[in-house]
């Protein structure tokens, strides 16, 4: 049985028309970790916030464990939230700020003090406890912060953009302490982020949000290979897929119908679909990964070749990310080991992995009809 379940759920602030959040219907199980991803305004953090009671339900039925929660005050839901910026008591060291919740609610001094720094060593700030948090890292802040909302022992953690006040370096080693945090105490957890990456680590199941619509709940896995629709495709990967655009021209491959795509230099795309007609315009995508660009460009051109002017390298370590004009389509990207270094200016002969190209509607959805040999 679901733990949370989001039935229909819609945000309409006072005095618009328009809602911020559509229509939400989600089931999110027991210990399971969600991340709600998609860019700024999306109305991730809305939703978030519904879910804590921050903010109230124009319509639709939030319940946990199958109890109907609509109007219940946050402090009655058993749950524990981390803020983007922390929500610690300066003036209060690590012990007290940890055992802050558990002060409110009265919890008698020996079991808050046991709690406290099961917490804190569970967080690993068993040795900062006396310290105040301006004597803390930002990572050690943020691990205050999270022992301070898991002190009470809430069965459901919400976190809202919790690492986008860290550098880089401390977000990878935080997105681990997450992780583990999560293992070790078992809580189901809600997690709001942009940042794909963090969502890719840490999802058992994501919901990407655009414009108060989900777009696409499915594993990590199955939002990148299989996106539903074009901007799935093109938001989950960085760099983003490369879209290009095409006709169907009813041309018959091995007797199946197969799709045909005029690109520069004469590269030929097909793809089997009997739900396709005649002169129907559909957009083609294929990731970086998925275009080889290790050779120098030759005067012959098969169907999955074509040649491209290098105009950027991008070094990312051992592989490096080349942008390539095509004719008129500009900023196309491959991705080479870095050893093949490329230079400004060079003519590359880029080959598409057939196997891996995507096709989508060309209308207002854009939703995704399949890859190659689907």
């Amino acid at each position: 049985m679901p733990e949370i379940t989001l039935e229909h759920l819609q945000k309409i602030y006072p005095g618009q028309t328009k809602p911020v959040i559509s229509d939400y219907s989600l089931d999110i199980h027991d210990k399971e970790f969600v991340v709600f991803i998609g860019p700024s305004g999306s109305g991730k953090s809305t939703v978030l916030r519904m879910i804590a009671g921050l903010h109230s339900i124009s319509s639709g039925t939030l319940k946990f464990d199958n109890r109907v929660v609509n109007d219940v005050h946050p402090k009655d839901r058993d749950i524990a939230m981390v803020f983007q910026d922390y929500a610690l008591y300066p003036h209060l060291n690590v012990y007290e700020n940890i055992a802050f919740p558990l002060r409110i609610a009265k919890v008698e001094a020996q079991q808050l003090d046991d709690r406290v720094r099961q917490t804190a060593e569970l967080m690993g700030l068993s040795e900062f406890l006396d310290r105040k948090p301006a004597d803390l890292s930002g990572g050690q802040r943020q691990r205050v912060a999270i022992a301070g909302a898991i002190v009470r022992g809430s069965k459901i953690l919400l976190m809202d953009e919790p690492l986008s006040n860290l550098d880089a370096k401390l977000r990878v080693q935080a997105r681990k302490d997450i992780a583990d945090i999560h293992k070790k105490i078992g809580s189901t957890t809600i997690y709001v982020t942009h940042d794909q990456g963090e969502a890719m680590t840490l999802a058992d199941k994501i919901v990407l949000i655009n414009f108060g619509d989900i777009q696409q709940i499915g594993s990590p896995e199955e939002l990148y290979n299989k996106p539903a629709n074009l901007f799935v495709a093109t938001f989950m990967g960085s760099p983003e897929m490369n879209v290009f655009e095409g006709i169907f021209d009813g041309t018959f491959i091995d007797n199946q119908k197969g799709l045909k795509f005029k690109l520069p230099k004469g590269i030929l795309t097909r793809f089997k679909n009997n739900n396709i007609k005649k002169g129907e315009q559909l957009y083609f995508g294929v990731r970086p990964e998925d275009i080889d660009a290790s050779a120098i460009a030759i005067q012959t051109y098969d169907d999955d070749k074509f040649t491209g002017i290098v105009t950027l390298s991008e070094l990312i370590g051992e592989s490096s990310f080349i942008h390539f004009d095509v004719g008129n389509t500009k900023d196309i990207v491959a991705k080479i080991r870095t050893e093949d270094k490329k230079q400004i200016g060079q003519e590359i002969e880029l080959t598409i992995n057939m196997s891996k190209v995507h096709f989508f509607k060309h209308d207002k959805k854009q939703k995704r009809i399949g890859q190659t040999n689907e």
